[in-house]
């Protein structure tokens, strides 16, 4: 009898990201490269590339991920590979403080010992619609590396990655609050390290003393304290949320975010330069819940009364789209719409300009948006 072959299972994800290997000028030109990435426990390969699709140009959809796990008969196959998957995401989020949704399965292949093989297919997203609108943020392989080498085999390393989930999952947060609860347990997560770091200096530190000396060294603009007193009055319902109480939640994401950056720069034993430039990104988020519109202005407008009755309206269906890259790597979108108004009787809607919302964090620069009446 012939010799049992290794048993490979096999996975393919799909992630929306507002991070790429490649930035868009380079994936019009430069053949498509792929980060391998080896594990021992589990024994696994996990292969990364730009996920891209073909229009007029090349055009970023994301991030494709093979996983192969090699000799590895566990029921939870899924929930090991996809952990992995995550491990490389939440490292990348962190490096760019851009945006890494939750990877979807795709595929599954199951090759037995016997050379028998099994496998499942799931529905994947429509290919035009997982195209980035946007401009993803290239990936600095060497700040990654550099990342990736202090987590890897750190003493800590079960708690520095669980603190990087947590700021990948406020990067991908759409509301301010739920923004400051992630970072806030971020914070929670890096708070024992940061006072082991300051016992070399200091004798029986309070258990926030290591995260206090971050603010007052790294950050300045703001009282940890504040902050603090705000996350107790959030969660433990001193205050209403009220409009005013979500500014000043607001006011403490660029402060957290950056002390969660110095704090596990101290931690790993990063560059100065590398925290710094993490510090300097803004974050860049998908551009996934956009609405076109039209501005102008009304002629006729009948009173409140009867705009109660029948308030303005308007569809607007967006039509073919067309993309083209300036040599700077710029990307350009031309789309057509449709409209159809419902308005009051004798009112007319004059349209001079074409707005769009939900173009926050997605490195969009509407600028040259054009109105063609």
């Amino acid at each position: 009898m012939g010799s049992l072959k290794r048993m490979l299972n096999l996975f393919r994800y799909h992630v929306a990201a507002m991070a790429a290997i490649h930035d868009r000028k380079k994936l019009q030109h430069d053949p498509s490269r792929k980060w391998d990435f080896v594990f021992k426990k589990p024994a696994a390969r996990v292969i990364l590339s730009d996920n891209v699709i073909e229009k007029e140009v090349k055009l970023h959809a994301g991030f494709n991920i093979i996983v192969i796990l090699e000799d590895v008969n566990e029921p939870d196959n899924v929930q090991i590979a996809t952990s992995l998957v995550d491990r490389i995401l939440d490292t990348i989020s962190f490096s760019t403080v851009a945006q890494c949704e939750p990877s979807k399965l795709l595929t599954e292949i199951t090759i037995k010992n016997d050379g028998t093989s099994e496998g499942q297919f799931f529905e994947g997203p429509d290919p035009d619609s997982s195209i980035i609108i946007g401009t993803p943020r290239a990936i600095d392989e060497n700040v990654f590396k550099e990342i990736w080498k202090a987590c890897d085999g750190n003493p800590n390393e079960e708690r520095i990655l669980r603190a990087l989930a947590w700021f990948r999952k406020a990067i991908c947060e759409q509301y301010n609050i739920d923004q400051f609860i992630s970072l806030f347990v971020a914070i929670e997560v890096v708070k024992p390290l940061l006072r082991d770091l300051l016992k070399t200096r200091v004798k029986d530190p309070d258990e926030w003393e290591g995260v206090i000396e971050t603010f007052k060294k790294k950050i300045k603009t703001v009282d940890f304290s504040d902050i603090n007193l705000a996350r107790n009055e959030l969660l433990h319902g001193f205050k209403p949320l009220a409009p005013e109480f979500g500014s000043r939640i607001s006011a403490y994401l660029e402060p957290l975010r950056r002390a969660i950056i110095y704090g596990l720069g101290d931690i790993l034993g990063l560059s100065g330069q590398t925290t710094d430039l993490i510090c300097s990104y803004r974050p860049r988020r998908l551009f996934l819940k956009s609405q076109t519109g039209l501005k102008g202005h009304f002629r006729n407008l009948p009173g409140l009364d009867v705009l109660l009755k029948r308030f303005p309206e308007i569809e607007i269906n967006r039509k073919s789209m067309s993309f083209s890259i300036e040599t700077d790597g710029k990307l350009n979108i031309t789309f057509n719409t449709s409209q159809k108004f419902a308005l009051p009787e004798k009112t007319i809607f004059e349209a001079d300009t074409f707005v769009m919302r939900g173009s926050e964090g997605a490195g969009l620069d509407l600028t040259g948006a054009k109105f063609d009446d």
